[in-house]
């Protein structure tokens, strides 16, 4: 499943004729309102996995830590320049990643209770930057974060980052506060 849950935004062509050959072509998520809402439509399926009590044993962990990396990945994208080209992702692309890495991350924090500990640790992971989100769960509550909000509640994940400390994109460490 996990590939599915990728954002690409490359694509390869080939043909039968010519099995070797490769084209790559880069595209930008189109300002078009029909864009927010496929990607909305795509995260919503994604939702009742983070209830699906499979998941809850040793086989769905890796899923399910993806799912709650998810917002941090879409955001990622929108920080990191276009494939071959190296150009920004342009502001209505960054813009469009940013709302549906907003919604999933409310999605994740409703059900924040539910969560087994480490995919809380990864959801905490992924609320911190890259540039210019915040470093510190404390300034990604103050900015609205959902998961921020939770994450600064909780006291066994307070445990747990003292074992194993969130670091951001750039694996500087993080701290739970900004204090």
């Amino acid at each position: 499943m996990q590939p599915l849950l990728r954002l690409t935004v490359q694509s390869t062509g080939g043909s039968p004729e010519s099995a070797n050959t490769m084209t790559l072509h880069t595209h930008v998520l189109p300002d078009h309102p029909d864009a927010l809402a496929l990607l909305h439509e795509a995260l919503t399926l994604l939702v009742p996995l983070l209830n699906a009590p499979a998941l809850n044993g040793a086989e769905g962990l890796p899923l399910l830590h993806t799912l709650a990396s998810l917002p941090g990945q879409l955001r990622g994208e929108g920080a990191r320049p276009m494939p071959i080209s190296g150009v920004p992702l342009p502001d209505h692309a960054v813009a469009v990643l940013d709302t549906v890495a907003a919604e999933f991350t409310e999605q994740i924090a409703a059900r924040w209770n539910s969560l087994p500990l480490s995919v809380r640790h990864s959801a905490a992971q992924a609320a911190l930057g890259p540039d210019p989100r915040p470093h510190t769960l404390g300034d990604a509550a103050t900015a609205g974060d959902a998961v921020a909000v939770k994450a600064q509640a909780d006291t066994a994940l307070a445990r747990l980052a003292v074992l194993q400390p969130l670091r951001d994109r750039t694996r500087t460490l993080c701290r739970l506060n900004s204090e």
